[in-house]
């Protein structure tokens, strides 16, 4: 009655705090955010680390076991499964009732990271991550043409997927489909064998010599010039005339014992669109952002990306 009372005893008072609220729930409901699924932290965290070249005996061994014992002794966790693949291991812990997964995740990422010196020299750091049912892909944006999706995947990569991924709310662009290029060095067992060599050791110099050192600098009066030693090969050909030394004033060239090539690099994932071979650009957006907005600014950004691409080059979401 109290509220009835003094709403008609002051009309005002109450015209204004109605039109305000009104005011408030139009600027709410412009500003919230829209998505497939509701927000919702699922109690799994899961760790992903790649080794490019093991089978799955080995990625069982030295990946998925270093990683069961770091995470075994953190609190909340009440199942630990595994799952081994040629170059991959995926370790996924669900968590007891009542954890918070941001919490755990970080739990379980430093004592993951304290593990390093148990993992092989040569695998990729370990990614660890909540699961999430919204960072599925929103929207997929194929690119169909009748030029090999080799050649296309650079541009694609360049003028779309970087363009998209600037757009407000935008977490990822992920590109799929056609090959990168990548050189090549297909090594004679029988001349490693001739020279004493490895093709671990052989490894190891071309990652010491594919970059450019910096070496100091000389003082011209009041200027200083930076010196750089330029070591990082840009054609097949500079590999080729990398030299190992063998000791005893003998040096052999890369080109003598290896040949280069350039080339692609190995098909692991293939987009087909329709029957024919395409690239394709899995759009993912940020936690909490406006889905249809991004997608809208997506659509407008696609008719002048597409204008900028060259002739023969269509875009479809």
């Amino acid at each position: 009655m109290w509220l009835i009372r003094s709403s008609v005893r002051r009309p005002v008072l109450t015209s204004v705090i109605s039109i305000v609220l009104i005011l408030l729930g139009l600027y709410s409901y412009t500003e919230i955010g829209v998505t497939l699924l509701p927000d919702m932290d699922i109690p799994v965290v899961m760790v992903r680390m790649n080794y490019s070249g093991a089978g799955p005996q080995e990625i069982e061994r030295l990946i998925i076991k270093p990683i069961e014992d770091a995470i075994s002794i953190v609190e909340g966790i009440d199942s630990v499964r595994a799952i081994a693949r040629e170059g991959v291991g995926i370790v996924i812990a669900e968590l007891a009732y009542g954890v918070n997964p941001t919490q755990a995740a970080m739990d379980i990422g430093t004592r993951v990271r304290a593990q390093a010196n148990r993992f092989p020299e040569n695998a990729e750091e370990p990614v660890v991550d909540k699961y999430d049912i919204n960072a599925d892909p929103f929207m997929t944006i194929v690119a169909i043409s009748n030029y090999p999706s080799s050649q296309i995947r650079d541009l694609i990569e360049e003028d779309v997927a970087r363009r998209l991924t600037q757009i407000n709310g935008m977490a990822n662009a992920d590109v799929i489909g056609g090959r990168r290029r990548e050189i090549q060095i297909e090594v004679n067992p029988l001349n490693l064998k001739a020279h004493n060599l490895s093709v671990a050791r052989l490894g190891k110099l071309l990652s010491t010599t594919n970059e450019n050192t910096p070496i100091g600098v000389i003082a011209a009066g009041s200027k200083e010039v930076s010196l750089r030693m330029m070591g990082e090969p840009v054609r097949p050909s500079d590999i080729e005339n990398i030299t190992i030394s063998l000791g005893e004033g003998r040096v052999i060239r890369i080109g003598d014992i290896a040949t280069v090539k350039d080339s692609l690099e190995r098909e692991r994932r293939r987009a087909r669109f329709n029957g024919r071979e395409s690239v394709m650009v899995d759009l993912t957006a940020r936690p909490n952002a406006n889905v249809i907005q991004i997608a809208k600014e997506v659509r407008e950004n696609l008719v002048e990306i597409e204008r900028r691409l060259p002739e023969g080059i269509k875009l479809e979401i």
